[in-house]
């Protein structure tokens, strides 16, 4: 084996184990700041600051489940799309939140620009089955079950926009309305021309028929 073939193996060598460790720094430094950027979020919901650029998320959950408690990150993992070259992954984040509305996770995704991503590119609501596996007790995943079929039994695709509640006396004016309308009382005329033209109409063409209406 000469020097040269194995200059090229070396340098085959030392390229993909240079490779495979930045992957691992990619990986391992996207799911840190995918972490603390998701622990930030949901101290956020409890009362604390938000993360730059996700005010709207925090209003949108908030006004869809009420009062926040509680909130807990139970799973942080890297998600890949696609296929091939097209392939590109990100992180994802679960929380589990104490509501107004009882227990609910909801999950944050990462997928901004640049290799790692540490702002929130979206949030929404996660149904009980797509909760990960043991990322909850058997007591936990029982409260939220029962919590989302209260809640109608499917989850909320996008809590970036606050939900508007509208208030029963405002549901209740058409009805209100209905009530207040002036009850018409027609004349003893009006009573006779409607008869004759519901005779007519019954006649369907038939000349004896109508005259009899007169």
């Amino acid at each position: 084996m000469n020097l040269r073939l194995m200059a090229i193996i070396g340098g085959t060598f030392a390229f993909t184990v240079a490779v495979g460790a930045l992957v691992v720094w990619v990986l391992v430094s996207g799911e840190k700041a995918a972490s603390d950027g998701s622990k930030q979020f949901a101290a956020a919901l409890v009362g604390g600051p938000a993360p730059k650029g996700t005010d709207e998320y925090v209003r949108g959950v908030r006004s869809r489940f009420g009062e926040i408690t509680s909130a807990r990150v139970i799973d942080t993992r890297n998600h890949r799309v696609g296929r091939g070259n097209n392939a590109r992954t990100y992180h994802l984040s679960d929380v589990l939140l104490q509501t107004a509305k009882g227990p609910v996770v909801i999950e944050l995704e990462f997928d901004g620009m640049g290799i790692i991503s540490k702002d929130i590119s979206e949030v929404y609501e996660l149904a009980p089955r797509d909760v990960p596996d043991d990322s909850l007790s058997d007591n936990e995943f029982v409260a939220l079950a029962k919590a989302y079929d209260r809640r109608g039994g499917y989850p909320a695709s996008d809590l970036s926009v606050a939900s508007v509640e509208v208030p029963d006396a405002v549901r209740q004016l058409p009805a209100k309305v209905r009530q207040l309308r002036p009850k018409i009382t027609p004349s003893p005329e009006l009573r006779d021309a409607q008869r004759r033209l519901k005779c007519v109409q019954k006649a369907k063409g038939d000349v004896e028929k109508m005259a009899a209406c007169a």
